[in-house]
């Protein structure tokens, strides 16, 4: 038997590997975007650009998820590549807080990216829509209860505006309407969770 590969992601914890990647490649472009508003050398602007990039790397083509990979180039994605599995908790085989479909969709300073690697924006309208259809239509909360769209975490609560930035609004305001319907209420527990990236 061969010792299992470390995952090459540099990462606040090394089994949330796959997460940890995205959201750093998120930093990474706010870095460069607040560079430039400040006017910093054009190298450092294109420093922070070039890492926001890295996302990439933990794409893996077979699944079309976001997965650990290890230093040998393979992809380790959840068991039999199920990006649906719920293990409660806060790690998912590999993610933080979310699973590998509410992952897929965190490429926010890279959408346009995002499209292209989901097969250009028919394929990725189709796959987003897939993502809100499996979601079971109940009230939300703060725990992991289902593998599709989950309002009570950061990593997804984003998706619904993904369809206006893939040419249809139409969606957007469809599935704006479902999630309010379902996961907030004017009561005092009216909110599904956590939403701190806003």
């Amino acid at each position: 038997s061969h010792p299992t590969p470390a995952v090459t992601a540099v990462c606040c914890v090394q089994d949330w590997a796959a997460s940890c990647t995205l959201a750093y490649a998120f930093d990474d472009w706010a870095m460069s975007e607040l560079s430039d508003l400040l006017g910093k050398p054009q190298a450092t602007v294109n420093y922070f650009a070039k890492r926001s990039l890295s996302y990439r790397k933990t794409f893996d083509p077979e699944s079309r998820f976001f997965c650990p990979r290890f230093r040998n180039g393979t992809f380790s994605c959840p068991a039999e590549f199920a990006p649906e599995l719920v293990q409660g908790g806060d790690k998912v085989g590999g993610y933080a807080e979310g699973d590998a479909w509410q992952w897929r969709w965190f490429v926010p300073g890279d959408v346009p990216g995002l499209i292209e690697l989901l097969g250009g924006r028919k394929s990725f309208v189709k796959e987003l829509e897939t993502f809100f259809d499996k979601t079971p239509g109940f009230i939300g909360g703060t725990a992991l209860v289902n593998p599709y769209y989950w309002a009570g975490n950061e990593p997804d609560i984003l998706a619904p505006w993904l369809f206006s930035l893939a040419g249809r609004p139409d969606l957007t305001a469809k599935w704006t309407r479902w999630v309010l319907d379902r996961y907030y209420t004017t009561k005092p527990d009216g909110l599904p969770g956590n939403d701190d990236f806003g």
